[in-house]
């Protein structure tokens, strides 16, 4: 397998300025001794450029920068960078991705088609530090795999961009709507240009996360705020509240619902418990959604599913039993994540005697790599140890 990451590199070992190059040096470390893997390491820096050294159990690729901060990259830079990684033609990329490196991220994800975190923890000597996720990028990397390293989630928000552009001028309202995006092209500070550009001073924003967390919400406001400031144009923005209450949200999560008990009572499913499926989070995140309003991010979520099952037991005519759960944690293992997880709950009610689940992933808007791997084909050992059929 080969690996490509992007990131500082001291000139001189013993001499490690900042925490980005201590972590490079130490995931080059770790990763260098690993069979089977060609790692890479492109790195720009004033002065001469290397056209790929060979160091100890990898390769460093040196390019020309020009003047400026460490972490930002001009655009002849990116291009380069861009033009290189498409030589190594990597499957996995590892990114540094700070509050001022949002170009870094930017230019491995142009070309990339897999992003993934390698978790570092720190130990209490800051220069030990051991290394997790590895086998987790595989993982994911095998994910993509399976739909030929494609997922759906650009498809469908150019979809939704249509369909809202169309019924915003139904109502008489002329508009243009553009995509931004944080961890993939079209980025949002090429949208917040693009509206600059053509005149446009005030931006409504509608986050495609429907419900309230850091990475759901806050996260989005302050890339966007600090975009803004990059630009320099005096743009005011706007945002559409959280939308996972509203009863448009909860009516198309019911018609999937009531469609899906529907298909399967046609093709003599036996009676089907009802999961509703959710992307976990940390629970310190989980803490942090209900400082600044009434509900957390679990509480959002259990009454979309509490909504969302009394109107489907009033379309089909009985009541149904239904739970929460969660999908993808990430992270160290000794990180608490919401849960329980969507394959234990599956395991456990295959235990309890429940022949059929019907997974309905009230977290998520539309269909993406999550959604497509998670909800329509639960993990093999889960599937074997459970053998219950599953439908999303």
């Amino acid at each position: 397998m080969r690996v490509v990451m992007l990131g500082p590199y001291p000139q001189d070992e013993s001499t490690i300025l900042g925490g980005v190059e201590a972590v490079v040096s130490c995931l080059l470390k770790h990763l260098a001794p690993l069979p089977d893997l060609e790692l890479h390491l492109i790195s720009c820096r004033e002065g001469l450029a290397s056209p790929g050294a060979r160091e100890a159990g990898w390769t460093h690729h040196v390019l020309p920068r020009q003047r400026g901060g460490r972490l930002t990259f001009h655009r002849a830079e990116r291009r380069s960078i861009v033009a290189l990684l498409r030589q190594l033609q990597r499957p996995v990329f590892h990114a540094k991705k700070g509050e001022r490196s949002a170009q870094i991220g930017a230019a491995l994800l142009v070309v990339g088609k897999l992003v993934e975190r390698l978790q570092i923890r720190h130990a209490r000597d800051s220069g030990a530090r051991s290394l997790h996720g590895l086998t987790r990028l595989e993982q994911v990397g095998a994910h993509y795999r399976l739909f030929d390293g494609h997922s759906p989630i650009n498809e469908q928000t150019e979809a939704l961009r249509d369909a809202l552009a169309a019924a915003l001028l139904a109502e008489g309202i002329k508009l243009p709507v553009v995509i931004g995006n944080r961890n993939w092209h079209p980025f949002t500070i090429d949208a917040l240009r693009q509206i600059a550009d053509s005149g446009g001073r005030r931006v409504l924003t509608l986050i495609t996360a429907a419900y309230s967390s850091y990475s759901g919400c806050r996260q989005y406001r302050d890339d966007i705020a600090a975009q803004v400031h990059t630009l320099g144009v005096p743009l005011q923005v706007d945002y559409v509240r959280s939308y996972f209450n509203t009863a448009g949200f909860v009516a198309a999560n019911v018609d999937a619902v009531v469609a899906a008990f529907r298909q399967l009572a046609a093709a003599g499913a036996p009676t089907t418990e009802l999961v509703f499926v959710t992307h976990s989070i940390p629970t310190l995140m989980e803490a942090a959604s209900g400082t600044a309003r009434p509900a957390t991010y679990s509480a959002q979520h259990m009454e979309v599913a509490r909504l969302v099952s009394a109107g489907v037991s009033a379309v089909l005519g009985r009541e149904l039993p239904w739970r929460l759960v969660y999908c993808s944690r990430s992270g160290p293992p000794h990180s608490p994540w919401l849960g329980p997880d969507v394959n234990e709950a599956i395991v456990e009610l295959a235990r309890a005697g429940r022949t059929a689940v019907l997974l309905a992933p009230i977290g998520f808007i539309c269909d993406h790599m999550e959604v497509c791997l998670l909800y329509t084909s639960p993990s093999p050992r889960d599937r074997t140890r459970s053998r219950m059929p599953s439908s999303a």
